[in-house]
């Protein structure tokens, strides 16, 4: 299945079959945009549903959710020193902060849960677009 409404074509996901990788899609993908300014501790947040709210939380970066780089999760929170994750299940929120965002942190993350079950896929709820800037100043 395929989304092509709005956010164009998203996947949720790989379901593994004997030797075979299938993409799963979702229109419940949140997708948002965001310009922070180079050196501003960016933070942002990622909610999700109740079926995944015992799942370890991650986030990773770029164009493709089924190859994306992992930056930080909530199995090792302080795994990075940059990207810091806290999981509020209460609230079924994740707090993703980066900190001191650079020109080269501009692009695509998601916010996903990890599958512990090997004949289910990653679940991924959120989509990030960052585009990170120069600093505007007003000078009066």
């Amino acid at each position: 299945l395929w989304n092509t409404s709005g956010a164009g074509l998203i996947p949720i996901g790989i379901l593994r079959t004997t030797n075979l990788c299938f993409p799963l899609f979702s229109t419940d993908i949140k997708s948002f945009t965001r310009s922070p300014a180079v050196g501003e501790n960016f933070t942002y947040w990622c909610k999700y549903n109740q079926t995944v709210s015992n799942w370890t939380k991650f986030i990773c970066k770029g164009e493709e959710p089924s190859i994306c780089e992992p930056l930080a999760s909530t199995r090792d929170p302080n795994g990075n020193k940059r990207f810091w994750m806290n999981d509020n299940k209460k609230k079924k929120n994740i707090t993703v902060t980066v900190r001191e965002v650079t020109v080269d942190d501009s692009g695509t993350y998601w916010c996903g849960a990890e599958s512990t079950d090997e004949h289910q896929s990653n679940r991924f709820f959120n989509r990030l677009s960052l585009t990170v800037g120069e600093p505007c100043y007003l000078i009066i």
